[in-house]
């Protein structure tokens, strides 16, 4: 799953992704860097902090401690919703905490009111934009002017796949759909910036490694996007779809792409590759994205044997869904074979759903196995299924309904 997940991103041009679930290694983070776990080989697992769940005032005031004493960043979703709601306390509470600080990452904030985030001027920090998810749930987004005029970075995130988009590619179309309704002076220089150099530098405070820019130093991650000659830059990148990406790089490692480039784009970097991935240059999948063929490098040294092929991902998660009781079952009995022998957090198997701590699933598994349903697979790219469950569809009043210019 998390294989398939790693892929729809990248194919969209995504070099980094936050939001994985934790300890499921070692798929997760292979594909795309994995914000929430990367740590450049320090050893240091926190460098980023992360909650999707509202968080109590002692908590907060633990991570504001975290980010003024160690330096390490924290990522908040925080006051979700729409304006004037209760929801807008999470970023009241996140105040009195002290989290106002220039490594503080708010996700949303749109129930808030704009105002507020002159409180945040002398240590501003970021705020991740996510238009698509806003509008198709509550009718109204974030107030990007006035946070900007708050001196806050703005970066763009897709949120999460039942209210987002598939990509950051479909959010950056969102931001230009939002910004030209309402009216916003927002150029498209300003919004691919919210993709790269604003998210890296906003991370690098944290990280203290550069990501989003091509400088020496920084980190080679880097996405080739086809143009036609003269084509002006920042307004490609916007109206570019998933056929437009010919070549993802991460950290210096050919990820995915066209079959030349990745070939091209191995043989200039084999040395880096064997120093990341181990010996012998390795073999990538083949998949196909939308009209094209295109290659994927799944494997890694240490991988699980048997997914280095695309179509055994596909054909995995094909099985599961066929007989989702049948693999509960084999679960629950994969686990009692350690049951009693080992602690519970060094057993290799844990079973949980939903929630995102991992821990206690919303509502559990329904009593008879025979009433579990997998949603189908989704595809890849923002197709035409996906456009069409945009019509008469959420909150956003038909704004939305623009991204067929791009994708139809």
């Amino acid at each position: 799953m998390l294989a398939y997940v790693e892929a729809k991103a990248i194919v969209g041009g995504t070099t980094s992704i936050q939001g994985s679930p934790p300890s499921n290694k070692p798929r997760d983070g292979w594909l795309v860097r994995n914000i929430d776990d990367e740590t450049f080989g320090t050893g240091n697992p926190n460098l980023v902090y992360a909650s999707v769940l509202t968080m109590k005032t002692a908590a907060l005031g633990d991570r504001a401690n975290k980010m003024r004493g160690s330096h390490s960043a924290f990522i908040y979703h925080c006051a979700e919703g729409q304006r004037g709601s209760v929801v807008a306390r999470e970023f009241t509470d996140a105040e009195q905490a002290g989290c106002l600080q220039t490594r503080f990452i708010a996700v949303h904030t749109n129930a808030v009111d704009p105002a507020w985030y002159s409180d945040w001027t002398t240590q501003a920090g970021a705020i991740v934009w996510s238009p698509f998810s806003n509008l198709w749930l509550y009718g109204q987004t974030t107030d990007v002017p006035a946070a900007r005029d708050a001196g806050i970075s703005i970066c763009l995130g897709s949120d999460w796949a039942p209210s987002g988009t598939k990509s950051i590619q479909g959010e950056l179309k969102s931001a230009r759909l939002t910004a030209d309704a309402v009216g916003w002076a927002l150029s498209d220089e300003d919004l691919v910036r919210m993709v790269t150099c604003q998210p890296g530098d906003v991370l690098n405070r944290a990280w203290q490694r550069q990501v989003g820019r091509l400088q020496p130093g920084a980190q080679a991650d880097i996405v080739v996007i086809k143009a036609k000659q003269s084509a002006q830059p920042f307004s490609t990148i916007i109206s570019s779809t998933e056929d437009a990406v010919d070549l993802v790089i991460v950290d210096g490692v050919p990820r995915y792409g066209t079959p030349q480039l990745t070939s091209d784009a191995i043989s200039a970097a084999t040395s880096l590759m064997e120093a990341t991935l181990g010996a012998g240059t390795p073999a990538m999948t083949s998949l196909r994205v939308g009209t094209r063929s295109m290659r994927l490098l799944l494997i890694h040294s240490s991988d699980v044997p048997g997914l280095s092929e695309w179509s055994a991902v596909v054909d995995r998660l094909k099985e599961v869904r066929a007989n989702p009781r049948r693999e509960v079952e084999q679960a629950h009995a994969e686990y009692a074979r350690w049951a009693g022998r080992l602690d519970d957090a060094e057993a290799p198997l844990r079973l949980a759903l939903d929630m995102p701590t991992g821990i206690v699933p919303i509502g559990g598994l329904p009593k008879n196995l025979d009433d579990l349903v997998v949603p189908p697979l989704e595809s890849l790219i923002h197709d035409e299924e996906w456009l069409a469950s945009l019509i008469d569809r959420g909150f956003h009043r038909g704004l939305l309904d623009g991204l067929a210019d791009y994708y139809g």
